[in-house]
């Protein structure tokens, strides 16, 4: 049997991400199951998954401000795959009521209270959210005279009385259809499902050459749903690709995820087309320009190629945005060592050096590398400076404020090793970001930790305060990149570069 369900805020990030991606890791061990175990039903169509969009805003946004737009937009990304979006139901009237019941029960917020009339108004199987006692306060004393409810409200831990009610019998043609292939193969489908999701079920090749399909010996249209013993015949095409529209009324994870990523491969190689015909023909330079474009639009340059691709994003506008802001391709005179004037041009880019870790506030120096190639920027009193000639020194001045570095810390296996050091670098009002967690064959966890630091003063306190730790075997500094402003690049430079010391 399928199952319609909703799920609060935070469960639909736990899907995602998983718990304690915010730090909080109350009842982690029962969410963690709990969430899988939705997630291994999502996963094999035994419940489908509705999310109203105004959940999605908010999700984007609450992600956004812990994690940053990158992440929260792969969030998103995810929840779409796993959900459905499209209710079909009357937003205006499901407002209305949300917010009777907001003005009535404070301790709910208005899009908690969305959620509820939502699942309502679509007859929902359950609701599982991360207290299931607080909503059941606010809506079962109010469900008689506002709307009629009595969908099952669960803990993200009592997914178990989830699968016990999808595990209950039901008759042939209740929530399943059993359709046929013009062969005699019998596809078992939820209710509702169109061809569309029959010819994904079949194979993923079937369904993005998906041109027509015939029910019975009669051609339908691909969004007409499907019934019982129905035999469905799809129509290929040779050439044929998936269609952005489907996605508006498939029913199956499966159709809906292949959809998906027939679209972005689809995107992504008529992304890239473009780009290599526009931009420049030299890769490296193409590939600073798409950064650039990618910055100041705030994406990823993946994101960027996909919605070239999907002709969201028109390629005048990225050749714009080159031209305003690409740097590298401004020529300037250098005195070479020989006393001679050459022409070269500006470095596409910035380094932070390896060897000195230099951070705002520090004396620095720039060093040019080759055409086309990044400025390697070094503290003033670093000793590789001393092997550089003085012609391909430069002054280049701080305009960013902080860096991101990430830090390896090394510590004894221990059950809850990580929290104390999060803990200790939130006590020094620091946002610490958990990257990656690993457990070696000898026993020791290895983890990356990723925040802002403003000064080498607040770097030297960190690494102490974490290294006075007693489950903390080792800590150092992995990585270290400028916090750029969408406008502003992290250095300025000198027009004039440093002459040669006369001999």
């Amino acid at each position: 049997m399928v199952s319609r369900i909703f799920a609060c805020l935070d469960t639909l990030i736990d899907l995602a991400l998983s718990p304690g991606w915010n730090g909080d890791y109350d009842d982690f061990d029962q969410r963690n199951a709990g969430t899988a175990q939705l997630r291994e039903l999502i996963d094999s169509d035994r419940v489908i998954l509705y999310i109203p969009p105004v959940l999605v805003a908010n999700i984007h946004l609450a992600v956004q401000t812990y994690a940053g737009v990158a992440e929260a937009s792969q969030v998103i990304e995810r929840l779409l795959e796993m959900g459905n979006t499209a209710l079909g139901i009357d937003y205006e009237r499901v407002l209305e009521q949300a917010n009777k019941l907001f003005g009535r029960q404070m301790e709910l917020t208005l899009y908690e209270a969305v959620l509820l009339v939502a699942a309502a108004a679509l007859k929902a199987d359950a609701i599982v959210v991360r207290a299931p006692t607080l909503f059941s306060a606010a809506v079962y004393p109010h469900r008689q005279s506002w709307f009629e409810f009595d969908i099952p409200i669960l803990g993200v831990k009592d997914i178990q009385e989830l699968e016990s009610f999808l595990s209950r019998p039901t008759h042939a043609n209740g929530n399943w259809i059993y359709a046929f292939t013009p062969q005699g193969r019998v596809i078992r489908l939820p209710y509702g499902a169109t061809p569309v999701d029959f010819a994904y079920r079949v194979h993923t090749k079937i369904g993005n050459r998906c041109t027509a399909a015939r029910v019975n010996g009669s051609e339908v249209p691909l969004d007409q749903a499907l019934r019982h013993h129905d035999v469905v015949e799809i129509v290929k095409g040779q050439t044929s690709q998936p269609n952005p529209e489907w996605l508006s009324f498939v029913v199956t994870r499966t159709a809906k995820k292949a959809i998906q990523r027939g679209l972005r491969n689809l995107w992504s190689q008529r992304g890239w087309v473009i780009a290599n015909e526009v931009l420049s023909k030299n890769g490296r330079i193409r590939r600073h320009q798409l950064e650039w474009a990618s910055r100041e639009l705030q994406c990823s340059t993946q994101e960027l190629i996909l919605k070239l691709g999907a002709d969201e994003i028109p390629i005048e506008k990225i050749q714009t945005l080159v031209q305003q802001g690409c740097y590298w391709q401004v020529e300037e005179k250098v005195l070479s060592a020989e006393g001679k004037s050459a022409t070269r041009q500006q470095p596409s880019g910035w380094w932070l050096a390896s060897c000195c870790h230099p951070l705002p506030g520090d004396p620095i120096v720039g060093v040019l590398g080759g055409q086309n190639r990044p400025i390697r920027v070094h503290c003033a009193t670093c000793d590789n400076l001393q092997r550089v000639p003085a012609s391909r020194c430069c002054q280049v001045t701080w305009e960013c404020q902080q860096c991101d570095i990430q830090l390896l810390v090394v510590m004894q296996d221990q059950p809850d090793i990580v929290r104390p050091v999060l803990n200790r670098l939130v006590e020094y009002d620091m946002t610490p970001n958990l990257r990656s967690l690993n457990i070696a064959p000898d026993g020791t966890v290895r983890t990356a930790i990723s925040l802002e630091i403003s000064s080498r003063r607040d770097l030297n306190r960190t690494l102490q305060q974490i290294e006075a730790m007693p489950q903390v075997m080792q800590v150092k500094v992995t990585k270290l990149s400028p916090v750029e402003h969408p406008k502003v690049p992290p250095f300025s430079l000198t027009p004039r570069f440093s002459q040669p010391a006369s001999t």
